[in-house]
């Protein structure tokens, strides 16, 4: 999966990271499957905040390689100057 990540990346001519690695991750499950992690947070970024909250609310890790790929998500998600911030705002409306 990274070995995927990582020729996309270089294939782009961008500069070679986690981070950037990550954007190019191809989400392997629900509506936005097989689309990668950088389009999402473009493209769906509502979506990407209910999966972010609900991923933090059961706090669980599969290492199945479908958990990981959620996992490598949520990470992303929460390292989004965007997308975190609005989890962190969502979970403090519930909460009031």
């Amino acid at each position: 999966m990274d070995q995927e990540s990582r020729g996309r990346l270089l294939a782009a001519g961008d500069r070679l990271s986690e981070s950037n690695v990550l954007s190019f991750t191809e989400l392997q499950f629900g509506q936005y499957r097989r689309q990668m992690f950088n389009w999402l947070l473009e493209n769906a970024v509502g979506w990407a905040i209910g999966f972010a909250k609900s991923y933090h609310r059961k706090g669980v890790h599969n290492v199945s390689a479908l958990g990981v790929n959620k996992h490598k998500l949520y990470d992303y998600c929460m390292a989004s100057p965007v997308t975190a911030p609005a989890v962190d705002f969502s979970f403090q409306v519930e909460d009031a």
